[in-house]
C-alpha cells in the first residue's frame, strides 16, 4: 500500500449545535477503492462532505501533505469530486459543454475555446462515461442516468 494521501485525524462534525460526526480517523492511499457503507443517517455523506472541505470540522484534515483549510478553492477542486445524491441541471447546455465545466479549476472558463489538452481531457471524461454518442445533445433532454454520467464525466 502507498503512502496515505487523504488523512482525517480526529474528524469531527457539528450541525445545529449536534455532534453528528464525532472523532474519526482515516488514512487513505491514491487510486484506492472504499465502501463507505451505514445505514441512513448514520452521517456517510456528511463525513465524505467534511473530508472534501465542503463542511466545517474539527480536527486535523490533509490531502497530498497539505492541509484542506489552508487550499484555495481551485485547488480543492482539482483534488476533489463530489457527486450528490440529488443533482439537478436546469440549462439545456450540450453536455460536452457541462463536462467542459469541470476543466473550469485547471484554468479553461469558456467551454467553447478550450485549449487541446483540455479538449482532450473532456473527450476521455465523455468515452470514459460513455457519453460520446450524446455529446451535442442539451443535458436537459436527458434520463436521470444519463445526466448521472455526465455529472460523473
Amino acid at each position: 500500500m502507498s503512502a496515505p494521501w487523504l488523512v482525517a485525524r480526529g474528524l469531527g462534525v457539528s450541525i445545529g449545535g449536534r455532534a453528528v460526526i464525532d472523532d474519526v480517523s482515516v488514512a487513505l492511499s491514491r487510486q484506492t477503492l472504499v465502501a463507505l457503507v451505514g445505514p441512513n443517517g448514520a452521517g456517510k455523506t456528511t463525513l465524505l462532505r467534511a473530508m472534501a472541505g465542503l463542511l466545517p470540522s474539527r480536527g486535523a484534515l490533509t490531502v497530498g501533505g497539505e492541509p484542506v483549510a489552508t487550499l484555495p478553492s481551485r485547488e480543492k477542486a482539482k483534488r476533489f469530486a463530489y457527486l450528490p445524491q440529488g443533482h439537478a441541471v436546469h440549462w439545456p447546455l450540450p453536455v460536452r459543454d457541462v463536462v467542459a465545466l469541470g476543466r473550469y479549476p485547471h484554468g479553461a472558463v469558456d467551454p467553447a475555446r478550450l485549449s487541446r489538452l483540455d479538449a482532450e481531457a473532456v473527450e476521455r471524461a465523455m468515452r470514459a462515461a460513455d457519453l460520446a454518442e450524446l455529446a451535442d445533445r442539451p443535458v436537459t433532454e436527458l434520463s436521470g442516468g444519463e445526466r448521472s454520467r455526465v455529472a460523473l464525466a
